[in-house]
């Protein structure tokens, strides 16, 4: 999935997307390890996921940027350091602008600010390579 079809998607939700939350993940370079738990008694061997984010912190599962304003503010703190950015929230949807520029308008806060930021990074990577689990 391409930056702009990110961006697209984004403007359009109409709920929180995990799909859209992993595809964000991805761009910033969050990365997963995979580690098998071992069996323990009748409980079968089983592979468990662990995601760490751009830092190396690990974050256990993807963040749900497009749910948690928390989530979308430490997206928009790790993507645009120094910039300034700020929402607002109406009835039935929010706006969200980073450096005075374009106001957006999404859904809910935490995706209206994930659109202000993916808007405002100059440098990411034109195109992601999609994960198929999370």
């Amino acid at each position: 999935m391409t930056r702009q079809e990110i961006i697209e998607q984004l403007g359009v939700l109409k709920e929180p997307n995990r799909h859209l939350d992993l595809q964000i993940a991805v761009l910033f370079k969050y990365r997963r390890e995979k580690n098998t738990i071992p069996a323990d008694g009748d409980k079968p061997a089983r592979i468990q996921a662990i995601w760490y984010d751009p830092n190396g912190k690990m974050v256990g599962i993807v963040p749900r940027f497009t749910e948690s304003i928390d989530a979308a503010k430490s997206l928009f703190d790790y993507a645009l350091p120094k910039a300034a950015g700020g929402f607002s929230f109406h009835s039935g949807y929010a706006q969200a602008t980073v450096n005075g520029g374009e106001a957006v308008t999404a859904f809910n806060e935490a995706t209206a600010l994930c659109l202000a930021t993916m808007k405002a990074v100059p440098s990411l990577e034109s195109s992601v390579e999609t994960e198929k689990e999370q």
